[in-house]
């Protein structure tokens, strides 16, 4: 058994799991959020509650200030961009959240995620999607329950509604509780 410097900093595995390399932070930051997109990182320091930024990769970082949001997606497609969840709002930056703009919306966002040119969100009990960058956004689906999580990868859509998790294997047309 190997014995990590508390906190753990970042760590990366090539092997599943079996063995770790480390980043950076070590024995400084244990993250609560971390979200990626290439070489850009954010997270979340648990001990101070400050979103960290990083340009490359998780050598070095940089504070933001006090975290005031809630989930991020980091735009894969434009380094220094992301859409930001604050009290349900979305929030856009385009160099890394030194400034920030709201972004006008009906809804009441509670998680956003981003892959390749897929924008996903979770508002009340429904999952949306957007095509411009969080200008518009159309429904895709509606659960039995309010939604507050999703992710996805080049092969699944998981959405947690309520107590119970659902997937799509078809970009969203239909989802099977899991």
């Amino acid at each position: 058994m190997v014995l990590l410097p508390q906190p753990v900093g970042l760590l990366s595995s090539a092997d599943g799991g079996k063995s770790w390399k480390k980043l950076g932070l070590q024995g400084e930051v244990d993250f609560h959020l971390l979200e990626t997109a290439g070489a850009d990182m954010y997270g979340v320091d648990s001990g101070s509650g400050n979103l960290l930024y990083s340009s490359n990769a998780g050598k070095k970082w940089t504070s933001r200030g006090k975290n005031l949001m809630s989930d991020i997606a980091v735009n894969p497609g434009k380094v220094g961009s992301a859409l930001a969840l604050r009290d349900g709002k979305l929030i856009s930056t385009q160099n890394s959240f030194t400034k920030m703009r709201a972004v006008d919306s009906a809804l009441t966002f509670s998680s956003i995620d981003w892959l390749s040119d897929i924008l996903l969100a979770t508002s009340g009990k429904s999952l949306y999607r957007s095509g411009d960058l969080g200008l518009t956004w159309k429904k895709m689906s509606d659960f039995p329950e309010a939604t507050s999580t999703v992710t996805q990868s080049s092969k699944i859509i998981a959405v947690v509604a309520g107590n119970s998790i659902y997937k799509s294997t078809d970009g969203g047309k239909t989802f099977k509780k899991m």
